[in-house]
């Protein structure tokens, strides 16, 4: 019944990535589209993997019930094609692929230690997380330069009145990337100690 459950909300997360996928394809206002798509497809293949790697490592299915749930998981995502006639070809590649991952990665985490498995999982979650966060704090450093120093000192009258939604806006984009960096680091500590024995 765990088992069940989690594979169930792995599904949905994965399903909520590929509607985005979709939704954002064919949208003008995305300026860097091939980008996000990039990172919307490392986001899909990290949540498969570490998903299905932590699943099988904490409640040890039978190969049998991870072909089951893995088959139900494709069968979830295939549902978005209802809604994309055009891109039911794809849809099932998507499925298919998804399925296949998922189950190389079951065997592979019947196999391996628990402690190995949260090992990898850690860096293929921290890894791209800080990746992804130092690409954010260079666009934000970048982006602060040329709000308050760049254009104000080139620009006569450039400067307006800070509001504060602007200041609670550059609270919350800073200390999002502050705590996403530190959980990269957390995870990335934890994977590369010696004997880690909590990811605390």
């Amino acid at each position: 019944m765990k088992t069940a459950i989690c594979e169930a909300l792995a599904a949905l997360g994965l399903l909520g990535v590929v509607e985005f996928f979709l939704a954002i394809q064919h949208d003008p206002l995305i300026i860097k589209p091939t980008l996000v798509m990039g990172e919307l497809i490392t986001l899909y293949v990290v949540i498969a993997t570490a998903s299905e790697a932590l699943i099988v490592s904490d409640l040890r299915p039978t190969l049998r019930q991870s072909v089951i749930s893995n088959t139900l998981v494709a069968a979830i995502i295939m549902l978005t094609a209802w809604n994309h006639p055009h891109g039911l070809k794809g849809m099932v590649g998507i499925a298919v692929i998804t399925a296949i991952l998922r189950m190389f990665v079951s065997i592979v985490s019947l196999r391996a230690a628990k402690i190995q498995v949260r090992r990898f999982t850690s860096i293929l979650v921290g890894g791209p997380l800080l990746l992804g966060t130092v690409w954010t704090s260079i666009n934000l450093v970048e982006q602060a330069y040329y709000s308050y120093y760049f254009f104000p000192k080139f620009k006569e009258g450039y400067i307006t009145p800070t509001r504060w939604q602007d200041i609670v806006a550059l609270v919350v984009l800073w200390g999002g990337t502050i705590l996403m960096l530190y959980l990269s680091y957390r995870l990335l500590k934890y994977a590369f100690r010696r004997k880690p024995s909590s990811l605390a």
